[in-house]
């Protein structure tokens, strides 16, 4: 599979995905009308990829919904179970003063059992 970017809507946030390293990156807003069916196509494209030896996500939200927070943990707990000689890592980005986010951050790594490196920008 080539890279692909998938652009960002009114309200879905950018996705560029990286075959080497495999990288898969989110970033703007994140409340689309059907979180599920978004992200669901999203992972899709990827799942064939994520037996690398290496993953990464980086995720850079200005604002995630809590259905989109749902649905982004469920994906990376399903990639992790599925595909478990891959070394996962997510980069999660967000400003000093977002404590909303920062929680997101540490639960997903709290149960997707994915190291989460905190980047604050």
């Amino acid at each position: 599979m080539s890279d692909f970017i998938i652009a960002k809507g009114t309200n879905t946030p950018e996705v560029k995905y990286t075959a080497n390293p495999a990288t898969l990156i989110i970033c703007g807003k994140s409340y689309p009308e059907n979180a599920g069916e978004f992200y669901d196509d999203v992972f899709k494209k990827i799942k064939p990829f994520t037996n690398s030896k290496t993953f990464t996500f980086e995720l850079d939200f200005e604002y995630l919904s809590s259905s989109s927070v749902v649905c982004v943990l469920e994906k990376l707990k399903n990639l992790k179970s599925s595909s478990p000689e891959t070394k996962f890592m997510i980069k999660f980005y967000y400003e000093s003063d977002d404590e909303d986010m920062m929680s997101v951050a540490e639960n997903y790594e709290k149960f997707s059992g994915i190291k989460v490196e905190h980047v604050v920008k």
